[in-house]
This record gives structure tokens, C-alpha cells and sequence, in this order.
């Protein structure tokens, strides 16, 4: 469904729920209804504890399909590390490494590393060509809070090591968002590889005027996600503009949607 197709059902229905009595919207408004409609579908269908069927992602098939638009890798279509090293290393832990992460960057859904070192164990399905002449090879990565890294620093069999190293979310740099990765100083950190949920572009039922944009943009976008979201997002956005006007009906739509939900 293109964006000029999702204006047209929202206000069908936002007429058909109101008997055309309530307030009407331009492109400008229907399009921010839109846009945050798109935002709240993609946490209620990521996120189990937000949807009625305690669904999230990747928990079923629909749910792949509903996301799936919206995955990216990590190097992006010339070859290019999204998750560069940061060019500032100030404040790391010992033996930590900041790396960037991509501009977009919504949710992380998979994500290892690539480390080098003299003496890794590199068995099968784990070695990979040699990275600056070194031997290197695939590790995993476990998020931890810094409470853990704190607790567990110092604790050998639950610190970091050449299989499983530590990630800390940090602050950003430069207005690059960052991670650090920590080891356990025997390796060197090179590469850090993701898969994440990107955040897509809103929806813009047409081109902005009059100095107006939405997340930077005045160019009409249709919706990224894939077409069998769409009818549930546009309830999402009628929902949201009867909200918004205090209507009445409010209520009775909200439940109507979630009743809808799947």
C-alpha cells in the first residue's frame, strides 16, 4: 500500500468512526499519525509484553515476515563496516574497545565479533582468513549491565574471554552512537559484525511545504514495512488522532484495534 493509499483508509475510517463530525487533517498531520503509528507497531511487535499474543520477534512466522523489511546488516551494499572502531577510545575499561554503531540502529538482533591472537583455539566453523597477518577467528558477545562487569570482572569463570566477550552500551561520540567490547587482554579486538532492526523512514503521504518535515524529511515515503502491516497501522494512526482531539470514541477504537491485533 503506497502512503497516498494509506491517507485515503485513514480517513475512511477516521470518517466512518466519527459520522464526519470531528476535526479534519492535512498531509502534514495524517502523516505524523502515520509515522508514530509505523514507531509503536514496530515496539508492540517486536517487544512480547506490548501485544496481546505475547508475540515477539521472530517468535512465529508472521512476526518474521511483519520485521523482516526492516532488517539490515552489518556492512552495508559496498562492502563497508556500518560498526566501525571509534576514533575515541577515552573512558574504555580495561582491555574494552568502542565501536559505532549504524545511524539507523533500532534494535540489535544478532551480533559477534572478530578477534585475532597467537594462541586462539581455532577449531572448525570458528577460524577465519587471517586478519593483519594474525590468525582470527569468530566470537560471541554477551550484553551485560555494569553492575555485572563489576561483580564478575575479576571471577574466572564468569569473566570474558576469547569466546565470549562482554558489550556495554556507552554514550555516543561525534553523534555516533557506541558500544564498548570488552576482552580479557590475551586477543585483540578487530571487528565488531551485527544484524539489527533498523528504524525506517516515516511515512509522508505527500511532499511537505511551508518549512514542515518529519525526522528531517519533506519528501513523500511510503511505509518500509511490508504490505500485511499496513491495515493495522492505519488503525494504530486513526486511533491516535482520535486521541488527540479528545474524541469520545477514543476508547471504543482503542479496544476495537487491540481486538484487531494479531
Amino acid at each position: 500500500m503506497s502512503a497516498t493509499e494509506m491517507k485515503n483508509l485513514f480517513l475512511v475510517e477516521y470518517d466512518r468512526i466519527t459520522n464526519l463530525s470531528a476535526p479534519g487533517y492535512d498531509d502534514y498531520e495524517i502523516s505524523v499519525f502515520l509515522t508514530n503509528a509505523q514507531r509503536n507497531y514496530i515496539e508492540k511487535k517486536y517487544d512480547p509484553s506490548l501485544n496481546k499474543l505475547g508475540d515477539g520477534f521472530e517468535d512465529s512466522e508472521k512476526r518474521r515476515r511483519e520485521l523482516a523489511d526492516l532488517i539490515r546488516d552489518g556492512i552495508d551494499a559496498g562492502g563497508t563496516l556500518r560498526t566501525a572502531v571509534s576514533a575515541n577510545q577515552n573512558g574504555t575499561h580495561p582491555h574494552g574497545r568502542f565501536f559505532n554503531l549504524p545511524d539507523d540502529l533500532l534494535y540489535l538482533i544478532e551480533e559477534r565479533a572478530i578477534i585475532t591472537g597467537a594462541g586462539l583455539c581455532n577449531p572448525a566453523g570458528y577460524n577465519i582468513n587471517t586478519i593483519k597477518g594474525v590468525a582470527g577467528k569468530y566470537t560471541s558477545i554477551l550484553p551485560v549491565t555494569h553492575d555485572y562487569f563489576e561483580a564478575n570482572r575479576l571471577n574466572p569463570f564468569k569473566k570474558s574471554n576469547e569466546w565470549l566477550l562482554w558489550r556495554m552500551d556507552f554514550s555516543s561520540f561525534n553523534g555516533k552512537k557506541r558500544v564498548e567490547l570488552i576482552g580479557d587482554g590475551t586477543f585483540a579486538i578487530e571487528e565488531y559484525r551485527i544484524r539489527y532492526i533498523a528504524k525506517p523512514s516515516p511515512v509522508i503521504t505527500a511532499t511537505l511545504t511551508g518549512g514542515m518535515t518529519i525526522e528531517g524529511q519533506v519528501s513523500q515515503q511510503d511505509c518500509k514495512l511490508a504490505d500485511i502491516t499496513h491495515n493495522e497501522i492505519v488503525r494504530m494512526a486513526v486511533t491516535l488522532a482520535l486521541e488527540t482531539v479528545g474524541d469520545a470514541r477514543y476508547q471504543t477504537q482503542k479496544i476495537e484495534s487491540m481486538s484487531n491485533e494479531s
